[in-house]
């Protein structure tokens, strides 16, 4: 495969994104990962998710991301996600090509720092023991 790297700014990569306008887009998602795989999920893959620059969707996924919703057991919800990112890797709607690894390091003595499942770091409850 051979592709030609066009860099633009957010603003013109949003807008070829939501209109489609484009063969293959590598783009930061930092932020949209969540412990709970919904909102992403739903975002890129449900027929009404604002993050569907894609077109991505089908009634046969809305469905599969409507039950999940509604289940409190996480395997149930698990085993559902899973048919949900193979469904849409079968329309070959989007395709995650890496996952960027964040290693992060802190000095001693720093209290209250929980990394997230997000990746983001609030540092609002964080403070520097004497």
């Amino acid at each position: 495969m051979n592709a030609d790297i066009v860099k633009m700014d957010w603003g013109q990569l949003l807008d070829n994104y939501f209109a489609g306008t484009f063969q293959a887009q590598i783009e930061d998602i930092l932020g949209l990962t969540r412990s709970d795989p919904s909102g992403l999920l739903n975002g890129f893959f449900s027929t009404k998710g604002g993050l569907s620059g894609t077109g991505a969707g089908s009634a046969e996924i809305d469905a599969m991301l409507d039950e999940a919703q509604t289940l409190t057991d996480q395997v149930e919800r698990k085993a559902i996600y899973a048919k949900v990112l193979q469904q849409a890797r079968a329309d070959a709607y989007y395709a995650a090509v890496y996952q960027p690894v964040n290693n992060r390091a802190w000095v001693k003595g720093y209290e209250g720092l929980t990394p997230p499942a997000s990746g983001l770091m609030n540092l609002r409850e964080v403070w520097l023991a004497q």
